[in-house]
């Protein structure tokens, strides 16, 4: 709600309605403005109305729509089968510009593309603007989202779908195996895992790790001791 101003213009003022009792009013307007209209309510007895500037009763509001939908909706794993959703806000929350409150956003979660059967509906606050789900398994067949915003009015359409798979760490690489090429030097191969996260291959890997691990026995003072050394490489 807006300030209303000081000085009260008739010339500008649209008499709605006179009453004889307490009532509600609704006023339907044909668009969404960002500039608040203003009312005034007065009340009459035998002689008259009174005064505007100490006799009225006023307020101010806008005609508002439903808000645009939210932006930029993406998707990106977290953590196993956490899954991060970020967007961006609606530029227009229903006044004509990204001025007004929202009341919530409502993120949507399926199996289906098309979103024929919604799994799970989440309800993020009005200015939070990521949000981490936990989906219930880790496989090849990706989860769907989509988000739309709400002020007082309503629901905004749904955003552009996002969509990504449920995962775990990958299993062990297999077939390991070294040889010696030549003098002081060791040949390690190894093919790729049998899951690598959703229970299949179907998952692009990252990247390997190599680890270099000596382990050397030592006797220190009639006290076996074990000396561990270890060295990484990324593949």
């Amino acid at each position: 709600m807006s300030d209303v101003p000081h000085v009260y213009n008739d010339s500008n003022a649209i008499l709605l309605r006179r009453a004889t009792a307490f009532f509600d009013f609704t006023i339907t307007f044909t668009q969404k403005r960002i500039k608040p209209y203003y009312f005034m309510v007065q009340a009459a007895n035998q002689l008259g109305y009174g005064d505007n500037q100490t006799r009225a009763a006023y307020l101010s509001e806008f005609a508002v729509d439903v808000p645009l939908q939210p932006t930029d909706l993406s998707a990106r794993v977290v953590g196993v089968r956490l899954i991060r959703l970020d967007w961006k806000r609606p530029t227009d929350t229903g006044v004509g510009d990204d001025s007004r409150p929202l009341v919530k956003f409502v993120l949507e979660q399926s199996t289906s593309a098309t979103f024929d059967t919604i799994q799970t509906t989440y309800e993020p606050g009005p200015l939070i603007e990521t949000f981490t789900v936990e989906v219930p398994t880790s496989g090849p067949n990706p989860f769907y989202f989509r988000i739309s915003a709400n002020n007082e009015v309503g629901q905004s359409s749904p955003s552009n779908p996002a969509n990504e798979q449920g995962i775990t760490v990958p299993g062990p690489p297999t077939n390991l195996i070294s040889s010696i090429p030549d003098e002081a030097k060791i040949s390690i191969s190894w093919s790729g895992p049998s899951d690598t996260g959703i229970g299949t291959t179907g998952r692009k890997l990252l990247a390997y790790r190599c680890s270099q691990h000596c382990i050397c026995a030592m006797l220190l003072s009639s006290v076996k001791r074990v000396h561990r050394q270890r060295t990484s490489y990324s593949v």
